[in-house]
């Protein structure tokens, strides 16, 4: 006989169904002769009915058993199931396990989790009973092992996640590699056995449910917490050297309440840059911290932000308290680009502009301002018969030492030229030549009327914005943004305004300085100029309110009809003595336009704010005008992008992208892209990259990560021809222990999801017993159906002659044979 343990899974059936009707037959003549056995008793009505009900049950019982009733249940076939125990491998469940020890009274905090995995250990010798166990191991990735015992928990990351999917995948792979030894093997389930402080917790989100039941085991018991932590580190910088740069953070914390913490910003050489001290909450809100500075080098470079407790006596005594150290620390790594950046200012005439423009970049170690200036403009072209008349414009008369080579034509406008690098740059002009043009981030148009360019010209203007993503700035005048030419003109589709066809001529827009005779305009910061950093002066709204208030009236400035859809006004102007009752004048507009943005200000004399200024300070137009242009060449693509992306595969590894253009901004097929990657160590991995299959000019590659800290890449292209192509430098930060230790203690949320999406169940340790006596057999693959006796089963017999003993003793005590 089969003792077996009926649940709600056991089904019911008679082995000799044919005897029904007999039974029913003996089962009514017995019941009838019952009740006449009671006739005449003196039994009360409600004992003789319980008397009754209980012989009833009896011979129930027996004659039940004629029918040989049978059950069956499914169970999971002996060894032909696997069952998987998941161990957490890393330092965050080592810590979490080593406070629930110390928590249980434990000397050794991790003798109790040890005694529990020992291949020994009764739930897991009856667990083998029925499935073939497989153990495994899991911190950034997924290994096998044969016993759990002396396991060390020395993993950076947790990648519970992608464990569970490799794991998923090696029972399910088609592969017949002899590697693959799991292949084709039922999974009855898995046992994970974890902190549930996982590393990418993210990737469930995206996950569908898991085919497999997992079973996520907790302990739920843990000494207090005390602990802190940096978070959420963001940079908000310029992509200039000379700008600040603002790294802010937050203080987590746990059973530091109303304490004062310190917080220490250093570079990658390790130097203290800034320290300050933090007054924790009461309650467990994070705490922030802001930190201000100007770095001293270029390129991508790393800083590290430590916090310790602000112990009195001495520093150790808060560090001992304290859950972990390992999240203590953070790094940073900030991208302060490689200049000079350059930029071509083309002017129709000379004007104080450009007098107050080059001092202000002058003091901008990472912007080189190269103009080119007309002095005098072409005349009409006309043939001299006379040999003896000079053919040369009339301007060099008077010039022996300059060469006939040299001197500009009489049809041909005078230029000059001032910041170029080479001898040959712009003589001749505008560049003709997109190449030539290409090497500036920006362009400055200043008080030129269209007709200075022709039409190819003006197609080069649109493709150096559009194609080569540059910025395009045009300065007020006489000469600028009027007039039927402009309005036909490609300037006029670049630009974010509609010119107004009304506007009066130059002669009407200037005036004597010295009789004022118009009204001057007076600036103010629109809704969108008042949000964009690079428009405001001061620190505080006050006081660039006040500077606003001193700056000068403008005489000079030009009339546009209104803004182009999806343009934006920046500043706006009111006339003097208006009170706005005419409206708002724009004075600074911009747009995006194709890859890059094109920007106008109305402003033709924006020299007289350089007249007025205090004392000895520099004039505020000089900062106006290098937080102009910075914004200007902001996001202007470079000839070479690197990018590093973390993989989808491994949180150790990373992928380097490297696009690379040519001298027209075009995808550079068949480049050499030589890597060179600068470890926290201070050692160099050099490597080639690969051009993709996918996108034309791109090349890529995957770098291992081994050391926590920050990471630089510089990537050094060349063409077929061995040409250079330009060079690009990146970083990243790898610090897998910040992101293990973000989270304290046991994440019982996220495990009970796991489990309630992978159809299985949170379980505790001490439940381990009870769950391997009875496995739900839902999930499981491999079954066999068992069938047993319940007619032998002792408690029917046992059950039976109790009800008919019972009876018998009632009826005796009322006289009853």
């Amino acid at each position: 006989m089969i003792e077996e343990t009926l649940s709600a899974e056991t089904n019911f059936y008679f082995a000799q169904p044919q005897w029904m009707p007999w039974v029913l037959i003996a089962g009514a003549l017995l019941l009838f002769v019952s009740i006449l056995s009671y006739r005449g008793s003196r039994m009360p009505m409600g004992y003789r009915t319980l008397a009754l009900a209980i012989r009833a049950i009896g011979i129930g019982l027996l004659l039940f058993c004629l029918l040989e009733p049978m059950g069956s249940t499914e169970r999971a076939k002996p060894q032909a199931n696997a069952f998987a125990l998941l161990v957490d491998n890393s330092q965050s469940a080592r810590e979490t396990w080593k406070s629930i020890g110390q928590s249980m009274g434990y000397t050794d905090p991790l003798a109790w989790s040890q005694e529990r995995l020992r291949n020994e250990a009764d739930w897991m010798r009856k667990l083998g009973e029925e499935f073939r166990i497989r153990r495994y191991l899991f911190d950034h990735s997924l290994h096998a092992i044969d016993s759990f015992e002396g396991i060390q928990q020395t993993g950076d990351e947790s990648a519970l996640i992608r464990s569970l999917q490799s794991l998923v995948e090696r029972y399910q792979s088609p592969d017949d590699s002899e590697s693959n030894s799991t292949r084709g093997q039922p999974l009855a389930g898995v046992l994970l056995f974890t902190d549930g402080q996982a590393t990418d917790w993210e990737k469930l989100a995206g996950e569908r449910a898991f085919p497999v039941p997992i079973y996520p085991v907790i302990q739920g018991e843990a000494s207090e917490v005390r602990d802190l932590a940096i978070s959420d580190v963001s940079v908000t910088q310029s992509d200039f050297e000379t700008a600040p740069v603002t790294l802010s953070a937050s203080i987590a914390h746990l059973g530091f309440r109303n304490q004062k913490v310190t917080v220490v910003l250093r570079d990658q050489e390790g130097k203290e840059i800034e320290a300050k001290t933090v007054s924790l909450p009461n309650d467990e809100e994070n705490a922030p911290v802001e930190f201000r500075f100007r770095p001293t080098s270029v390129g991508a470079q790393g800083y590290e932000l430590n916090v310790k407790p602000l112990a009195e006596g001495t520093s150790d005594s808060g560090a001992e308290a304290e859950w972990t150290l390992l999240n203590n620390r953070r790094y940073q790594v900030i991208d302060r680009g490689r200049g000079p950046y350059r930029i071509l200012y083309v002017a129709g005439r000379p004007n104080w502009e450009y007098k107050f423009l080059s001092r202000a970049l002058s003091e901008d170690p990472e912007v080189e301002l190269t103009a080119l200036i007309r002095i005098a403009k072409k005349e009409p072209k006309f043939s001299f018969r006379d040999n003896r008349v000079d053919s040369s414009n009339p301007l060099f008369s008077g010039f022996e030492d300059i060469s006939d080579e040299e001197k500009e034509q009489y049809d041909e406008p005078v230029y000059v030229r001032l910041g170029v690098k080479e001898s040959g740059e712009l003589q001749k002009g505008f560049p003709k030549d997109l190449g030539e043009l290409y090497q500036y981030r920006a362009i400055v148009l200043d008080d030129i009327e269209p007709e200075f360019f022709t039409q190819e010209q003006q197609s080069m203007l649109r493709q150096f914005v559009s194609i080569r993503g540059g910025g395009l700035l045009a300065l007020g005048g006489q000469e600028s943004m009027r007039g039927s030419e402009f309005s036909r003109s490609v300037l006029s589709q670049l630009l974010p305004i509609y010119h107004d066809p009304g506007t009066p001529f130059a002669a009407d827009l200037t005036s004597d300085p010295n009789i004022e005779t118009i009204a001057s305009v007076r600036m103010q910061l629109s809704r969108d100029g008042w949000l964009q950093p690079f428009m405001r002066l001061a620190d505080t709204e006050a006081g660039e309110k006040k500077r606003l208030e001193s700056m000068p009236g403008f005489q000079v400035w030009n009339r546009v009809r209104e803004l182009k859809p999806g343009a934006s006004m920046l500043a706006q102007g009111v006339l003097e003595g208006d009170s706005e009752a005419s409206g708002p004048i724009p004075l600074l507009a911009t747009q995006r336009f194709g890859r890059g943005r094109t920007a106008a200000l109305m402003i033709g004399d924006w020299w007289r704010w350089a007249m007025r200024r205090e004392g000895k300070e520099p004039a505020p137009l000089y900062q106006a005008w290098r937080q102009l242009f910075r914004w200007l060449i902001t996001d202007v693509p470079q000839s070479v992008d690197i990018r590093v992306i973390e993989s989808e595969d491994s949180a150790r590894a990373r992928r380097i992208v490297v696009d690379v253009k040519g001298p027209d901004y075009q995808a550079l097929d068949n480049a050499q892209v030589q890597l060179i990657v600068l470890k926290p160590d201070g050692t160099k991995m050099e490597l080639l990259a690969d051009p993709s299959a996918e996108t034309p000019g791109r090349y890529e590659t995957i770098v291992l990560l081994d050391t926590e800290g920050v990471y630089t890449v510089e990537a050094k292209c060349s063409g077929q021809d061995g040409s250079d192509a330009g060079k690009a430098e990146s970083g990243w930060v790898y610090e897998p222990l910040a992101k293990e230790f973000q989270g304290l203690g046991e994440n019982r949320k996220s495990l009970s999801e796991l489990a309630e999406r992978s159809g299985g169940k949170l379980l505790r340790w001490d439940e381990l017993d009870a769950f391997v006596e009875n496995v739900p057999s839902d999930e499981i693959p491999v079954k066999e159906k068992r069938v047993f006796p319940l007619w032998h089963q002792s408690w029917v017999i046992v059950a039976a002659i109790a009800c008919l003993c019972l009876e018998w003793g009632w009826r005796r005590r009322y006289g009853l044979a």
